[in-house]
């Protein structure tokens, strides 16, 4: 594990800790260059699978199911700002339109919603924008918020911060 810190590239070092830990064959295949042992099968433990809590008050029958991200409001991140915790039945996926873009000195992206929100890069990934001007589906998931441009397949780790 400790080899794997020294590996400079984002995901070459993330399958090397997968491979240190026993993750995947495709982890392992990434790794070849970290040169890491897996770690004893007596060491490691299967974690116990998920479960989906039950729902407490479940959907009427005359709801019509999500179909789609909904569009980005002033509430998505906003527990970012102050600290609130989510409300229950907030969707996961939203929609929203970057107007303008601004990359600051160490790299980070800025990205400006039409609806006046701020987001920034939370992560080390390279984007290649064309423009500055494009729709996105921003994906919350339990480490935060991820933001895909429609059309592209890469993710990056967004917050927002206005």
């Amino acid at each position: 594990m400790a080899s794997c810190g020294d590996i400079d590239e984002a995901d070459a070092r993330l399958a090397c800790y997968d491979a240190a830990i026993g993750r995947g064959a495709s982890a392992q295949s990434d790794a070849d260059t970290a040169e890491i042992e897996p770690l004893p099968a007596a060491t490691r433990s299967e974690p116990e699978p998920l479960t989906q809590p039950p729902q407490s008050d479940p959907q009427p029958a005359t709801a019509a199911p999500s179909s789609g991200p909904q569009p980005l409001t002033e509430e998505v991140g906003k527990e970012q700002l102050s600290g609130k915790s989510r409300p229950d039945q907030e969707p996961e996926s939203f929609r929203g339109r970057v107007v303008d873009c601004k990359q600051d000195a160490s790299k980070k992206w800025y990205f400006y919603f039409d609806n006046g929100q701020v987001w920034k890069q939370r992560a080390n990934a390279r984007l290649s924008n064309r423009d500055c001007d494009f729709e996105v589906t921003i994906t919350k998931d339990s480490f935060g918020y991820k933001m895909q441009i429609v059309g592209e397949g890469k993710k990056i780790r967004v917050g927002r911060i206005r």
